[in-house]
Order: C-alpha cells, then structure tokens, then sequence
C-alpha cells in the first residue's frame, strides 16, 4: 500500500550515513504558542533560530525530519536535516516542479521551484532509478529533494 503525502513527507530517503549520521544538526527554535515545525517542512536559521520556511524567506535551510523526538511548541532545539546530498521528502506548496530544477522554501514549509535554491528535485517515490524516469511535480505532491548543503 502506498504511503499518503502526509506519512511520508520528512522521511530520509536513504537510512544511512550520509542522510542520517552526517546530515542531521541540532539547533535553537522559538518555544512560543505556535512554534512547532511539523516534520517534512522546510526550516530556515534566522538570527540563531530555526523557523518555518516561508515564500521569499532568507536564511540557511533545511527539512525537520521524520525522527523522534517529535518537536513541539515547546521545544527548545530542533534537528533539521542540513547535509550536503541528503535526500528527504518533501511537499510541493506550489507546482509545477520539473526533473532537476532547484527547489526553494514555499508558504507553509513547502517548496516550489526556484534559482539559487537549496536543493534540487530527484523525483517522486521509486522514480530516477531503474529505468522509472521522473516526471514532473504538482501541487501537494510528495517528492525526494537533494540538498545542497550548508551555504
């Protein structure tokens, strides 16, 4: 059975050490009312916080995994998944999302497509391997994205 947006979104794609070891950092978040940042959502690190990406945001990015310990509102440190060729799933806020094109934070800790962005597209589930070429991205799709790494 298939996996909805929701389940998979924030899962490394592979569970090895280049996405989980060597990718992962732990920083500060905001414990105010609504500070949470659900896991799968794009985060970026502005003035020593990481916050929720936003369309048009600025700041070092990355993607809160799928990984306990769940953060809540009133977390005080969050991990992000930040390493350089890591691949996570994401949502698409904003589509659509062609193979290779970069992709940069969107309203809600979605991504859209963008230049400069901090990842780029590598397909849907089970695509851009073994002969599955990858097809194009729509809105509220669940797709892999590549990150760049810290900049």
């Amino acid at each position: 059975m298939a996996l909805t947006v929701a389940e998979i979104i924030g899962t490394p794609v592979y569970a090895d050490y280049k996405d989980l070891d060597h990718a992962i950092e732990t920083g500060n978040k905001a414990t105010t009312a609504s500070s949470r940042i659900a896991e799968g959502r794009v985060a970026l690190l502005q003035t020593g916080k990481w916050v929720i990406g936003a369309s048009g945001g600025t700041g070092r990015a990355g993607v809160i995994p799928r990984l306990h310990p769940f953060n809540v509102d009133a977390s005080p440190t969050i991990n992000v998944i930040t390493g350089k060729d890591a691949e996570v799933f994401v949502e698409v806020g904003t589509g659509p999302i062609n193979a290779g094109d970069d992709v940069v934070p969107d309203a809600l800790g979605k991504v859209k497509a963008g230049t400069s962005g901090f990842a780029y597209y590598t397909g849907h589930d089970g695509e851009g391997s073994h002969g599955n070429p990858v097809t194009t991205a729509q809105t509220g799709d669940a797709i892999k994205i590549k990150l760049r790494g810290a900049t």
